[in-house]
């Protein structure tokens, strides 16, 4: 065999080795199609499992046992692969690859925060992995035409029209704004500000923070009149910050009512402020006195299963395993094209947060936005969805 024939013999075998060599998505969609009753449905899981306080494990992992104990998903049952991001955007960047790339993957319940989620939802789509965040709220998740990213947790932008609705039900007519400095406040700031407008509300005055070293030149300004008179206060921040400036605020005899997002619903809103913090409004995605009935449910098998109550992310996390459960049975099969299909065409899906609607842009839509009240050392259920004045 000459040489010529030889390199031209290697040089066709590699070009065939590379033309027969399949995408993680068109490998997905062929195992579906090849699989059987006893191949694993596997769907990846990515969450600060050593840093966070909050019970989203235990919920994911919850749902993911009664499924299995009932049969599983077309007669297959669900392997849990977790992996633990650490908080970090690095690591969250790794796994998504890993995950991403690995054909055997259905899906993907992740990652925790907005930053990480949005730094990761590109890979997942350019590998044709579903994606669904139980937790991300940052509007800018769902903004890039994708099809395989979702999120079961209400938006900032929803959450703010709501709570701006919320704030007009309540006949607030003129508003100041609070809102720490991070995209979080600045969007959901926005949010709250143009529906208020469009309400009639009058934003009286608007001033974010950094830290706490912010708040005395604030609160003397609002306590004084300077900024003018106002009959209501709106937080877009987190605790302990938040907490402080109501502690701080109260002690300046300031007294008019205050609406906070949902970063204010810690311990540390009691803890720190105490009795300042009284009749606070918050924004929530759970609490469990909401007297509905699927949630009371999944409430009492909690607390058999765990002896312990679940927090607002455990019922994320079982709510999310669900959703793809569900879409995988629509679709007869785990083609990711197919979940994600299902998933856009659900309308009122039963969960125990809420129903389930998906838009084309992936997010949870006419999701009721749950309001409640600080009280003592606790807070109550305050009302479930906010409807605008007819």
């Amino acid at each position: 065999m000459s040489r010529f024939r030889l390199l031209w013999l290697i040089s066709l075998v590699i070009v065939l080795s590379a033309c027969s060599e399949r995408s993680p998505l068109e490998q997905r969609e062929a195992d579906a199609k090849a699989a059987t009753t006893a191949t694993p449905i596997r769907i990846g899981f990515v969450w600060p499992l050593t840093a966070a306080e909050d019970k989203l494990p235990a919920g994911v992992q919850m749902a993911v046992d009664e499924i299995n104990a009932s049969g599983g998903v077309l007669g297959r049952p669900i392997e849990l692969v977790s992996r633990d991001d650490q908080l970090s955007l690095k690591e969250s960047r790794l796994i998504a690859q890993e995950l991403a790339e690995d054909p055997t993957m259905t899906a993907v319940i992740g990652h925790g925060y907005s930053d990480k989620a949005i730094a990761v939802a590109p890979l997942y789509e350019f590998n044709g992995l579903p994606m669904m965040s139980p937790s991300a709220t940052s509007p800018d998740l769902t903004r890039n035409d994708y099809h395989y990213i979702f999120r079961n947790v209400i938006s900032d932008s929803e959450a703010g029209r709501q709570l701006a609705i919320f704030a007009d039900n309540q006949n607030y007519r003129r508003i100041v704004i609070l809102y720490e400095a991070g995209s979080y406040g600045r969007q959901l700031s926005n949010v709250f500000e143009n529906e208020a407008t469009t309400l009639g509300i009058t934003i009286v005055d608007r001033r974010p923070y950094r830290s706490i070293r912010n708040f005395e030149p604030i609160i003397n300004e609002w306590s004084s009149g300077t900024s003018g008179d106002f009959d209501a206060i709106f937080i877009a921040g987190f605790n302990p910050e938040a907490a402080q400036f109501i502690r701080d605020a109260r002690r300046k005899q300031i007294k008019q009512p205050i609406i906070g997002s949902d970063g204010l619903n810690t311990d540390d809103l009691w803890k720190i402020a105490r009795e300042s913090s009284l009749k606070t409004v918050v924004a929530s995605y759970f609490h469990p006195d909401n007297p509905d009935a699927a949630l009371q449910n999944f409430i009492q098998r909690y607390h058999q299963r765990y002896n312990d109550a679940p927090d607002t992310w455990a019922a994320q996390g079982y709510d999310a395993v669900n959703l793809f459960a569900e879409a995988i049975r629509r679709a007869n099969g785990t083609s990711p094209s197919a979940v994600a299909a299902q998933l856009h065409q659900m309308v009122n899906f039963p969960g125990v947060t809420g129903q389930y609607t998906f838009n084309e842009n992936g997010d949870a839509i006419d999701k009721p936005l749950i309001l409640i009240q600080q009280q003592k050392d606790a807070f109550k259920f305050l009302q479930m969805g906010v409807e605008a004045k007819p």
